[in-house]
């Protein structure tokens, strides 16, 4: 579901949009337009194996730029899974922060204060 604030399970950081977003930034970090206008990135979580991902992060932002949502997910992409639980996958961790890193340094995502 796409919101003004939004996380992933398990994470106590929340993150929105950035208001200097630009839509061709958006492509040049890999997001795809959708039929409905939308932009999604899907990413693996998987360090070893990018290929093959048993756990992927998706994020989906609106086409207006406004709203977004993050999951992480199953290797369909249909099922949530929280890569925090029970101390965590730190591999995945790992990865999920850099991809996030990412998305905050070339201000398509901000830290939600």
């Amino acid at each position: 579901m796409l919101k003004d604030v939004n996380t992933i399970k398990g994470d106590k950081q929340s993150y929105r949009i950035n208001p200097n977003i630009k839509k061709y930034s958006l492509s040049d970090v890999g997001f795809i337009k959708t039929k409905r206008g939308n932009y999604i990135l899907q990413r693996s979580l998987d360090p070893m194996d990018p290929y093959t991902a048993k756990k992927k992060l998706k994020v989906t932002v609106d086409s207006k730029l406004k709203q977004l949502d993050i999951s992480t997910t199953d290797s369909s992409g249909l099922q949530p899974i929280d890569i925090f639980k029970n101390g965590g996958d730190s591999e995945a961790i790992e990865q999920y922060h850099f991809i996030i890193q990412n998305l905050l340094d070339r201000e398509i995502l901000e830290i939600n204060e």
